[in-house]
């Protein structure tokens, strides 16, 4: 007889040595052939009263079960006798039930190849489980599992358990067999170890819980959420790892937020902003195919320029556009609307070059930039005021109007300021709520929330800012940002900036993955039953993207750590220099720092060390800052 604890990915090769010498391979059913996408037993239950919102219906199950076991003549009981026992009013719930099985079963990853190995070695595979539903049910579900057998033995069917013997004792009997010839699998030392010991019959003793990915360890109580069971269950672990790693960890925050959403905003339109919330959307849509939404082309660049004409004066236009805290005189006339190519001359009349780099704290007291912005003010008004002109139509085109929601995916809330001011202008009629991941600001005369964080509530706002850039670059659509808007065959269509990545590069593909898997995890999820749980709060759906990027292995870093993200500039996630380099130049150390876009990977990867992330992110920060 053998028990035994197995090692991840090990496991499979250590059980097929041991069943190799035996004619019969019997397999328990639940927990061992097949898994179900719930914590426990239990919360089979507790679907089905929340099916029927009969909150209730847990607590008389289980006491009806309890019951007849203690006053049944046989081993076993069946679901007919339960339901029988509830009475006819729980009919329905017993087909609830049923169907609630079916659905939540799948194989189990780790027992898969232990299966196929005994179909291709010719073995006779044997069903053997203690269960109250019916032999048939239980066909059927191993059946729609691709799982085929030689014999079965249920419990309630033959009214003997595994946990006596007596069930396996009846394996041997109908089959003619003896001990030696046949070897059990199952998960349970009462009823698959100890049962099949009582007949001298070898066992195959597997753990409950094991972790199918490396992804998430779902033995950690912090990770033991149907969502992660869920996902340790259906991961595809022949998919890419960028595939993996939206599925297990941008997807459920992605479900979450999609959840939330779709609870907040009862049956307003919704308007989700490119680039964004175009997976969102995509989320959305497969999650809740009968809501009235729309994907409409807008960026800060898009709202703020055709707003200029209104706030020109050189005190006033700083407040209406992105600054960053170094930018060029190219990256300012883009941002004013304005083809810098086309200023060049004129700069230099000023002692001024289009690459010439300034501050954000002090470019307002420079005098020649002052005295430049001064002479091309009159082009940016014009300029701005043709812009606010196709912008007009084309809300009208969009019918943005009336009582709304518009998702992004947030920090200040700048793009739904400009929005209520052209909306002012326009005179339109417009009830906006504002739905972010996160929002730092209110915004008066306007509603906004957040997901993660909200202005009252903002103590998930620096870890997502020590991880800001890798969270943003999750969300990307592989489009440019909009750049304003023109008129094309009589109709007014927005004008795209090139994107930052082409198809070739492995920025672009690794995160087409990532959003591919993290849209199958919600796809696959809001149509198991699993879903009706509803007790998970935003930080449980967030632990695990949120954990990767603010305390990185090693491992986490080699993903993104050399990815390129577009900015003012073209900085890496987190590609430092040597240590040896910044001990010899202390000063790069914080300029490498203060560039990269995910500090956490930065510090992980240049100072090689285990540290309290948190602090030390504080304290880097401060110091880059007084640099």
């Amino acid at each position: 007889m053998y028990q035994f604890d197995f090692l991840r990915d090990q496991e499979p090769f250590t059980i097929i040595n041991k069943i190799a010498p035996y004619q019969y391979v019997s397999f328990d059913i639940f927990d061992t052939l097949l898994k179900r996408d719930v914590l426990t037993p239990i919360d089979v239950f507790r679907l089905v009263g929340k099916v029927f919102n009969d909150n209730g219906f847990v607590t008389k199950r289980i006491h009806v079960e309890k019951v007849l076991r203690q006053s049944s003549n046989t081993e076993e009981i069946t679901l007919d006798q339960i339901y029988d026992s509830l009475g006819s009013s729980y009919i329905l719930y017993k087909e609830e039930e049923i169907k609630i099985e079916q659905n939540l079963l799948c194989k189990n990853p780790i027992i898969a190849p232990v299966y196929e190995y005994c179909k291709k070695q010719g073995k006779k595979i044997v069903i053997t489980s203690d269960m109250y539903l019916p032999e048939t049910v239980l066909r059927d579900i191993l059946h729609k599992n691709g799982i085929s057998f030689d014999f079965c033995f249920i419990s309630n069917t033959h009214g003997v358990k595994k946990v006596t013997g007596n069930l396996f004792r009846k394996v041997l009997h109908d089959l003619d067999i003896l001990p030696n010839d046949i070897i059990h699998i199952g998960d349970s030392v009462r009823a698959d170890f100890l049962g099949a010991r009582k007949v001298d019959i070898a066992s195959v003793l597997i753990p409950k819980l094991v972790n199918n990915t490396s992804w998430l360890d779902v033995k950690n109580k912090k990770q033991q959420t149907v969502f992660n069971i869920f996902i340790n269950n259906h991961l595809n672990l022949h998919s890419d790892q960028y595939y993996q790693f939206g599925y297990a960890y941008f997807g459920p925050l992605l479900y979450g937020f999609t959840r939330w959403l779709h609870q907040s905003t009862g049956h307003k339109k919704i308007f989700f902003f490119a680039r964004d919330g175009y997976i969102v959307k995509q989320a959305y849509d497969a999650m809740y195919p009968s809501s009235d939404t729309d994907y409409i082309y807008l960026s800060r660049r898009a709202l703020s320029v055709p707003l200029l004409w209104k706030h020109s004066g050189w005190d006033e236009f700083s407040k209406y556009i992105t600054i960053t805290r170094f930018f060029t005189l190219g990256t300012l006339l883009d941002r004013l609307g304005l083809n810098p190519n086309q200023y060049e001359a004129k700069a230099s009349e000023f002692g001024l070059n289009l690459s010439d780099n300034f501050n954000k704290n002090d470019f307002l007291q420079n005098s020649k930039l002052k005295a430049f912005y001064q002479s091309i003010s009159a082009d940016v008004i014009n300029n701005s005021r043709k812009e606010f002109d196709f912008l007009t139509e084309y809300f009208k085109h969009k019918n943005f109007s009336g009582d709304i929601a518009i998702v992004d995916i947030g920090w200040n809330g700048s793009m739904q300021r400009y929005l209520l001011e052209i909306m002012d202008l326009l005179n339109i009629n417009v009830r906006i709520e504002g739905y972010y991941f996160g929002m730092r600001n209110y915004i008066n005369n306007t509603i906004v929330r957040g997901y993660l964080y909200n202005p009252e509530e903002l103590n998930l706002e620096p870890t997502i800012s020590f991880m800001q850039g890798l969270f943003e670059s999750l969300f990307l659509s592989n489009e440019g940002s909009t750049k304003c808007y023109g008129r094309i065959n009589g109709i007014v269509k927005p004008i795209l900036y090139d994107p930052e990545y082409n198809e070739e590069d492995i920025e672009y593909q690794s995160f087409a993955s990532i959003q591919k898997g993290a849209q199958d995890f919600c796809e696959m999820y809001i149509n198991s039953y699993a879903s009706l749980f509803e007790e998970y709060t935003h930080k449980e759906y967030s632990y695990s993207l949120l954990k990767f990027g603010t305390q990185p292995s090693f491992n986490d870093v080699d993903l993104f750590g050399d990815f390129r993200f577009f900015d003012t500039n073209v900085v890496f996630f987190s590609k430092p220099k040597s240590l040896l380099s910044y001990i010899r130049c202390p000063k790069s150390f914080f300029k490498d720092f203060s560039y990269s876009v995910w500090k956490a990977g930065f510090i992980k990867k240049s100072l090689k060390m285990v540290s309290p992330y948190a602090s030390l992110y504080k304290f880097l920060k401060r110091r880059t800052i007084k640099g």
